[in-house]
C-alpha cells in the first residue's frame, strides 16, 4: 500500500512502498491534480521514502530480508499491538508473494544497481524529488548498519549525481 500523508496537495507529496511504475503514475496523477489546483508556477515537491540497503556483495537482500519483513509487518500488525498484553508474537511466515513485493519496495541492491533505481524515481518524479533513504532495519547488526550508510553516502549519492548531471 501507498502512504500518503496529509499534506496540502500544492506543497507536496511523500510516497513510499512503490516500484518506478507505479511511482510514475502517482506522480503524474498529484501533478495533474496540483496544476488543476494551483498557480502553475507554484513549487510542488514529489518524496519518496524506501528501505534502502547497499551492499558490495551479492545477494544483498539475503542479509535484510527478515529485517525488512519485520518492518513491514509491524505496519499490519500496530492496531492489534495497540490491544495487546504480553510478548509480541513473531511475523507470520513469509511467502512467496511477499518477498516478491518487499524486494520491489525495496531498493537492496550494490551501490549501482540502487543509484539507478534512485534514478528512475528521479526520472519519473519530472520535477522537484526528495529521496529519502530508509537506512535503519531493527535488529540487523550495528556494524551492517555503519557499512551501508557508509556505501550509500560513499558511493550512492555520488553515482546518483552524475547520473542526474548527465541529463542536464
Amino acid at each position: 500500500t501507498t502512504e500518503i500523508y496529509t499534506l496540502s496537495l500544492h506543497d507536496a507529496l511523500p510516497i513510499s512502498e512503490v516500484d518506478p511504475e507505479q511511482f510514475a503514475t502517482q506522480v503524474t496523477w498529484a501533478r495533474e491534480e496540483s496544476r488543476r489546483r494551483a498557480a502553475p508556477s507554484q513549487p510542488f515537491t514529489i518524496g519518496l521514502h524506501l528501505p534502502t540497503f547497499v551492499w558490495d556483495e551479492p545477494d544483498a537482500f539475503e542479509i535484510v530480508r527478515d529485517h525488512v519483513r519485520y518492518v513491514d509487518w509491524k505496519y499490519e500488525d500496530m492496531e492489534e499491538a495497540h490491544h495487546r498484553t504480553g510478548e509480541s508474537p513473531a511475523p507470520p511466515a513469509l511467502t512467496t508473494a511477499d518477498e516478491d513485493r518487499l524486494r520491489r519496495d525495496s531498493l537492496v541492491g550494490t551501490p549501482d544497481e540502487v543509484a539507478a533505481r534512485i534514478h528512475k524515481f528521479q526520472q519519473a518524479a519530472g520535477g522537484d524529488f526528495h529521496f529519502i533513504a530508509r537506512l535503519y532495519l531493527p535488529g540487523l547488526d550495528y556494524a551492517i548498519q555503519q557499512r551501508t550508510l557508509e556505501l550509500f553516502a560513499v558511493e550512492v549519492v555520488p553515482r546518483v549525481r552524475r547520473l542526474v548531471q548527465r541529463e542536464r
